[in-house]
């Protein structure tokens, strides 16, 4: 037994002896390395939370003051250092941790000096959903003599979803502002919605909308507009030779439309000589409605050829 364990000791005597004094002179090296101390930013990571439970006030990360040897906190500083907190058993309502230096693993050599903040007040909720209306927002005013008739959102509800004490007080969602300025058509548009800062979020983050503008409605009435007689016999007249037209339309329209603009026509082409009470008919400019013509219908008379003959002779005659 005794030459047993003498052999044992022996084995590997110089490789041992060796190793020994490497680690004593790197525990030296370690001991006597010159210090430093930084102060990195540590993620917070949540872990085993409920499913049905949402945490609020919990900053993404916190910032801790290291000391230590400098080779070592040089590694620490490229490696990536999380605090993680196991929420498995927590219940709704206010939640105090306490971050302590125990709290947080460094290696051997490193001390943290300072941790901030070194408390977290926390509030623990349920996590609900809940449906909320969506309202646009406008702001300006259409183009002169132009206005908004209707807007349509898509989709015109979405679920948001959060802490119980949050959502239940949404009553609805706004838009980013859609300036309609000068606009003068129906145009669409896709907003995002922002919920930063809102304390819930919601699958859905963009919408389409559409904005319908169209022109105001007004009307226009235009007198003395000559009646015109399509006929190529001598002595066709009617009476009156003028009428008056109410226009009704766009307001863009009416306010450049002037009475050379519209053409009234009665057409004799095919009617016997005698009298006739006809209707004209109206050419106005695009996008007008007629609302009225005054007279109605017009008295047209066509002579007879031989009577118009015998008239214009003797009124040559008179002439010479």
């Amino acid at each position: 037994m005794i030459n047993i364990r003498k052999i044992n000791i022996t084995k590997n005597f110089f490789i041992k002896l060796f190793s020994f004094f490497f680690a004593v002179f790197l525990w030296f090296f370690v001991v006597n390395e010159e210090k430093t101390e930084i102060n990195i930013s540590v993620p917070i990571e949540i872990t085993k939370l409920p499913q049905d439970y949402v945490v609020e006030g919990l900053p993404p990360s916190i910032m801790i003051s290291l000391y230590g040897p400098r080779s070592i906190i040089q590694i620490l500083t490229g490696q990536k250092m999380t605090k993680t907190l196991e929420l498995e058993h927590i219940q709704k309502g206010p939640l105090t941790i306490q971050l302590t230096p125990e709290s947080i693993a460094v290696p051997s050599g490193v001390k943290i000096t300072k941790i901030q903040p070194s408390k977290l007040e926390l509030s623990v909720s349920r996590f609900i959903k809940k449906e909320v209306p969506v309202k646009l927002y406008l702001t300006g005013t259409p183009h002169q003599d132009f206005k908004l008739v209707d807007t349509e959102i898509l989709p015109p509800k979405i679920t948001i979803y959060g802490a119980e004490e949050t959502v239940e007080k949404v009553k609805s969602i706004e838009t980013p502002p859609v300036d309609i300025s000068n606009h003068a058509d129906t145009f669409n548009r896709i907003v995002k919605l922002d919920f930063k800062d809102l304390g819930f979020t919601s699958e859905i983050s963009n919408l389409f909308l559409k904005i319908k503008i169209e022109p105001e409605q007004g009307n226009l009435h235009l007198s003395r507009i000559p009646v015109v007689i399509d006929s190529d016999l001598e002595g066709v007249h009617c009476v009156p030779k003028y009428a008056e037209i109410s226009l009704e339309g766009p307001k863009n329209l009416l306010k450049n439309t002037k009475s050379e603009d519209i053409l009234l026509k009665i057409s004799v082409k095919g009617l016997e000589k005698g009298q006739h009470y006809l209707k004209p008919i109206p050419y106005i400019p695009s996008g007008l409605y007629i609302k009225e013509i005054k007279p109605l219908e017009f008295q047209v008379v066509i002579p007879d050829e031989n009577k118009s003959h015998e008239k214009g002779s003797k009124k040559d005659a008179k002439q010479r």
